[in-house]
């Protein structure tokens, strides 16, 4: 898994938490 990956997957579930 790349770094790059990991942060849109933090960014997502950042998103999700924000809803």
């Amino acid at each position: 898994m790349s770094l790059s990956l990991l942060k849109l997957l933090f960014r997502y579930f950042l998103s999700i938490s924000m809803l």
